[in-house]
């Protein structure tokens, strides 16, 4: 049976209307955190509710220890093994000071986990049991 929309062909990928893309689009809420001036553990809020935008400034090379996976899977409500988030780290740094991303309880990083001074780092971060994660930097 057909549809209106489409007269009975398939309507895959986006919708035009008006000459303006209006589908396949995806928005999420993200607070910026600023991390402190000093080593720190991450909260499952900063890298999972607030939508993972980390931001640092620091005066000196400043450890960054992320959640336990515990922490981290309880924050993602309904999970399940191979779910996947992104948690971008940004160190505005002007000299040579970086931020190093540690491992915390149940969670491993895989790749370089140093953000070196004004560069920016993003990890994928994947459930790879219950309550373990994994952060890859890609």
């Amino acid at each position: 049976m057909a549809n209106r929309l489409t007269k009975g062909k398939g309507l895959f990928g986006s919708l035009r209307i008006n000459g303006v893309i209006a589908g396949n689009t995806h928005t999420e809420k993200t607070t910026v955190t600023t991390l402190t001036d000093a080593a720190e553990t991450l909260t499952a809020t900063m890298v999972v509710t607030n939508g993972g935008l980390l931001v640092g400034t620091p005066t000196a090379s400043r450890a960054k220890t992320i959640p336990t996976g515990t922490l981290t899977c309880a924050a993602l409500k309904g999970y399940a093994v191979g779910d996947t988030f992104d948690v971008s780290v940004v160190n505005l740094a002007a000299a040579t000071h970086p931020l190093v991303i540690t491992a915390g309880t149940d969670a491993t990083i895989v790749g370089v986990a140093t953000v070196a001074a004004l560069t920016s780092a993003t990890f994928k971060v994947r459930v790879s049991a219950a309550n373990t994660v994994v952060w890859y930097r890609v």
